[in-house]
């Protein structure tokens, strides 16, 4: 008798300690799916939300930016001075450094997509630039690799 009680509380301590894990993985891996991952990148870690804008005169840009593995998405305004705000979303990916996405936007009363392309670097954002052509009803870039990053964004706290 003695040996099925000391048998019984030997299985439920085994298994109260294995639910326990259980329950930690889930929580981890809860987290996980409810917050953007962080993304290791040149040995910095990147959080998975970043915030960047750039002031010039009267003309301010500013970006959100999440990243999740590979996938980055985020809200990109355009508010330069006599001319008309545009304000969208944009979802792309990024590798080594280079982000290229899809920006959906409003501007002038009218939808458009245009491709936009960030080089992330160190925590630095520098919009690029180049050549573009018309393609499917949306405006990419000829050529990537002739892109030349100008457009370079101060990091700042997300609100």
């Amino acid at each position: 008798m003695n040996k099925k009680i000391l048998a019984s509380i030997f299985v439920i301590t085994l298994l109260a300690c294995n639910n326990g894990q259980d329950k930690k993985a889930a929580v981890a891996d809860s987290t996980n799916n409810t917050l953007n991952t962080d993304t290791v990148k040149n040995g910095i870690e990147i959080p998975g939300k970043l915030c960047f804008q750039r002031i010039l005169k009267q003309d301010t840009i500013a970006i959100e930016l999440f990243i999740r593995d590979t996938s980055v998405s985020g809200n990109l305004i355009y508010n330069l001075y006599e001319k008309d705000r545009n304000k969208g979303s944009f979802k792309g990916s990024i590798h080594n450094d280079i982000i290229l996405a899809d920006y959906t936007f409003a501007s002038e009363g009218k939808n458009s997509v245009r491709q936009v392309i960030f080089k992330l670097k160190d925590s630095a954002l520098t919009e690029g630039y180049g050549e573009t052509l018309l393609k499917d009803n949306k405006f990419i870039f000829k050529d990537t690799s002739k892109v030349q990053y100008t457009q370079i964004f101060e990091q700042v706290n997300c609100k």
